[in-house]
């Protein structure tokens, strides 16, 4: 995942370091909570930082983000020199846009995750409804005119492939709980293999 993600990086760095620069000194934090108040941002979340090793950091990151995109530009207009400390280009509205169109990208990958992760429930047979979710999900996405998009699509499609296009390829263990299951069967395997699995 993190791989595909290398699209966006220049993007999330931007905004990144605008959020470590407010959490740099009081007075930031504090220039950042006034600008809340006078933006009337509603959003309850609070901006929060990414991690290198996890993926899903960089979503977490970029859809607490944007809802303050308002609250960044206006420290920016008023302190010019907002991010001198760390010696780099605040984000740019293109880096906005961009967070935007991805964090709608990655919440599905983020979403099925947290499916797919429960501790309280019976998972394992629902891996290939996920899995054959995302691969609709990035054949949809490979079509779109945003080139970022469709790159990001084609390498995450690509890794996705190593481990589920081929049925020697594949863990077992994922396409039995799924044939266990009384309201798939195997049928049920054969067409997600035929109707979309083979067509990536």
């Amino acid at each position: 995942m993190k791989g595909g993600l290398s699209e966006i990086k220049d993007c999330a760095s931007r905004i990144l370091i605008s959020v470590k620069s407010m959490r740099s000194s009081p007075n930031k934090a504090q220039a950042f909570e006034r600008c809340v108040k006078e933006e009337r941002v509603a959003c309850k979340c609070t901006v929060c930082l990414d991690i290198a090793t996890r993926w899903n950091s960089t979503y977490l990151m970029l859809d607490s983000e944007i809802k303050f995109r308002k609250v960044f530009k206006r420290l920016e207009d008023e302190d010019p020199n907002y991010n001198i400390d760390f010696s780099h280009d605040t984000p740019l509205d293109e880096d906005w846009e961009k967070a935007i169109v991805f964090v709608k990208f990655l919440r599905k990958f983020y979403k099925a995750k947290n499916r797919m992760s429960g501790s309280n429930y019976v998972t394992y047979n629902n891996y290939f409804h996920e899995i054959v979710g995302i691969v609709i999900s990035l054949n949809e996405w490979e079509k779109y005119f945003n080139p970022s998009l469709h790159t990001m699509s084609k390498r995450m499609t690509e890794k996705l492939n190593k481990y589920f296009r081929s049925l020697d390829k594949v863990n077992m263990m994922v396409l039995i709980a799924v044939v266990l299951d009384p309201r798939n069967k195997m049928n049920y395997v054969s067409w997600c293999y035929k109707r979309y699995m083979l067509m990536t």
